[in-house]
């Protein structure tokens, strides 16, 4: 075997090792997303259901109409100005003074008025 070939099979068992060791990464980054998706996926089914009680008690018990859970909810969602179904805390710049507020804000804090 000349020098050459020595030197060439090094390389390729480098790169091979080193392809295997992605490989590797990879398969447990794969895993981890996928716990991560399920232990997500379950918190969502848990809030489905515990959302779906607190609406019929609400309804049931207290008399609350879902139109009225229902124009809450769009309340809420349109406090960041965008209909999206997100809360998001964007901050907000005050229409009188131009200063940046926090989202959650309804009055600005340099100059009193209304954001």
């Amino acid at each position: 075997m000349s020098m050459f070939d020595f030197l060439w099979n090094a390389s390729q068992e480098v790169k091979i090792t080193n392809a295997k060791n992605v490989a590797i990464d990879s398969s447990s980054r794969v895993s981890h997303v996928s716990l991560d998706l399920h232990f997500l996926s379950r918190t969502v089914e848990k809030m489905a259901i515990t959302n779906a009680a607190l609406i019929e008690i609400l309804t049931e018990h207290i008399g609350i109409t879902e139109g009225e859970i229902l124009n809450k909810i769009l309340e809420i969602d349109m406090r960041d100005g965008v209909q999206d179904g997100k809360i998001t805390n964007t901050p907000k710049t005050c229409k009188a003074c131009a200063r940046v507020l926090p989202a959650k804000r309804r009055v600005c804090l340099y100059c009193g008025e209304p954001a």
